[in-house]
């Protein structure tokens, strides 16, 4: 599956740096959050405090939408570092969290 992630709040200073576009490459279970996570491989990198991110994680922050689904949702945005890999049972807690977007998804085409 593939998203199209736009700003929605929380970081002006991120939303530049938006919107991006990247493939879902794993929906990996979180150790310490109940939320469904999906590690998303950006095409386009971004360079955030002076680390570039080819990686980022969502999830939903609406009880009542999925990522992925039909309709556009809210998700939370944490940058995952070149330094740290997402693995099954991994912890969000080391993860920045730069900013609540708007996940799409984008139709292959």
């Amino acid at each position: 599956m593939k998203l199209r992630i736009e700003y929605f709040d929380h970081n002006d200073r991120f939303a530049a740096l938006l919107p991006r576009e990247g493939a879902v490459v794993s929906t990996p279970t979180c150790a310490d959050s109940p939320l469904r996570w999906h590690l998303v491989r950006l095409d386009d990198p971004l360079v955030y405090d002076a680390i570039e991110y080819t990686q980022i994680l969502v999830a939903s922050r609406w009880q009542d939408r999925a990522v992925g689904a039909r309709e556009a949702t809210s998700v939370f945005i944490l940058l995952v570092p070149p330094s740290l890999t997402v693995a099954d049972g991994f912890s969000h807690k080391p993860f920045l969290h730069a900013a609540w977007g708007m996940a799409h998804v984008v139709d292959a085409q």
